[in-house]
């Protein structure tokens, strides 16, 4: 909505998939969790990148603007497994590549 009335703003999508106990200890382990997060490419992606890893999570970029529903259902992830599968607050996400 945001890029839509302010085609000159930089919005991004993040920090609506994981609870604040994810912010104050990113860590599960030795495994440090991801914040996934969407928004326009270039520079100022790199502000959103750094914004992010200051929370001490790793930034994972999933494209566009255009991907804002992806993100969301990441929150929808996050909020079902957490209070209605009974995991609780602290539950993170991890992406794995080869």
């Amino acid at each position: 909505m945001i890029a839509r009335h302010v085609p000159t703003a930089h919005a991004y999508r993040a920090f609506n998939t994981v609870d604040w106990e994810n912010f104050a200890d990113p860590h599960y382990g030795d495994v440090v969790g991801d914040l996934i997060y969407c928004g326009p490419d270039g520079d100022p992606r790199e502000i959103a990148e750094r914004v992010i890893g200051a929370t001490g999570l790793r930034p994972v970029y999933v494209g566009g603007t255009d991907k804002a529903a992806v993100v969301d259902g990441i929150a929808a992830l996050w909020f079902s497994l957490a209070f209605e599968r009974g995991m609780g607050r602290g539950v993170g996400f991890k992406v794995l590549t080869r």
